[in-house]
């Protein structure tokens, strides 16, 4: 009886010390930090990931940062909105190679080209770019400063209906945008022509 009453206070000294060189370790160990879940990314940063899924490539990128600025400068009520001319759209096309030195077509105030490689906009391929503002003094009529894109409808079109919302833009089909309606009188012709919707960001469009 008092052996087996020794095996049991034995039994029960080991179960102590193997709690207390637990708590020790424990107490040793830095703790782990504390976790928080990545926010849900909001519509606005959706929206300026242009390429979907694949993201958008630094020349997108740059390019739609051109646009934004252009339409920032002219429509918004920020006072920190920085002057931007329209013909800075073409600067990042012109470094990767999606465009020459000079334009593809002009008429008036207005100036355009046709990227010469993959261009995505807000998840929708650029067919065309045009922008308008004084390059060689009066000419005789207004300027109306600012920037069409002619896009290949493809996919969901909520970014690019918020962005225009945001930026007062106006999304219409192509075949209704005046500036492309002229250049395709002038010989310009595009595949899949009722396909393409225009996002006009001009100074005319944010005053209607």
């Amino acid at each position: 009886m008092r052996g087996g009453r020794g095996l049991l206070i034995g039994l029960a000294a080991l179960a102590l010390a193997a709690c207390s060189d637990t708590a020790d370790r424990a107490a040793a160990e830095p703790a782990a930090p504390a976790t928080t879940p990545a926010p849900s990314p909001s519509v606005a940063s959706v929206a300026a990931a242009l390429g979907g899924g694949g993201g958008a490539t630094p020349t997108e990128q740059a390019f739609a940062d051109a646009v934004t600025a252009v339409a920032r400068s002219l429509g918004s009520d920020e006072a920190d909105a920085p002057s931007a001319n329209p013909d800075d759209v073409f600067a990042p096309l012109r470094q990767a190679g999606l465009a020459g030195a000079g334009f593809d077509g002009k008429a008036d105030y207005y100036a355009w080209i046709t990227p010469r490689g993959p261009l995505r906009f807000l998840g929708h391929n650029v067919a065309l770019v045009i922008a308008e503002e004084m390059r060689a003094g009066f000419i005789g009529c207004c300027v109306d400063d600012g920037v069409t894109l002619v896009l290949r409808a493809g996919g969901d079109r909520a970014a690019l209906r918020q962005f225009a919302e945001k930026r007062r833009c106006k999304l219409e089909p192509a075949s209704t945008n005046i500036r492309f309606g002229l250049i395709t009188e002038q010989g310009l012709s595009l595949k899949d022509s009722a396909n393409l919707i225009a996002l006009s960001c001009h100074a005319g469009d944010m005053t209607e």
